[in-house]
């Protein structure tokens, strides 16, 4: 059995206006079966755009990654996280992780304000 996550609905987010990767912040949403379970990768449920071009999943080796090959940890991955403490603790969900890297070439270069942030459905009242 695999492991869920804490959350339905995520987005990728950063403050900056000049980030090289714009199209990758999107919303991400749990993936789900036609019976309502949870689709997983890795052993853990993954979230996949809107558009259904690209994936939140968490890799072999733990790290959260954004890419449009699911599942694999290098080839179509474009973003990936990269915790201090990611040898010790695996993040059960990409809205806990706190460090962002993006591939540019062959490195991968930290992202200091890239976050994971949790969307929640807005509550309409009708008054």
């Amino acid at each position: 059995m695999g492991v869920g996550t804490c959350c339905d609905h995520v987005a990728a987010h950063i403050r900056t206006t000049d980030f090289p990767l714009q199209d990758l912040l999107k919303d991400y949403i749990r993936a789900v079966d036609d019976s309502g379970e949870d689709k997983m990768v890795n052993d853990v449920t993954y979230f996949q755009s809107k558009d259904g071009k690209l994936y939140l999943y968490r890799g072999e080796d733990g790290d959260w990654i954004i890419g449009n090959q699911l599942g694999m940890s290098s080839k179509g991955a474009m973003l990936r996280s990269q915790d201090p403490d990611r040898n010790m603790f695996i993040q059960e969900c990409p809205c806990q992780t706190r460090v962002w890297q993006r591939k540019s070439g062959d490195s991968w270069i930290t992202e200091p304000d890239l976050r994971i942030i949790i969307r929640k459905n807005a509550n309409v009242l009708n008054l």
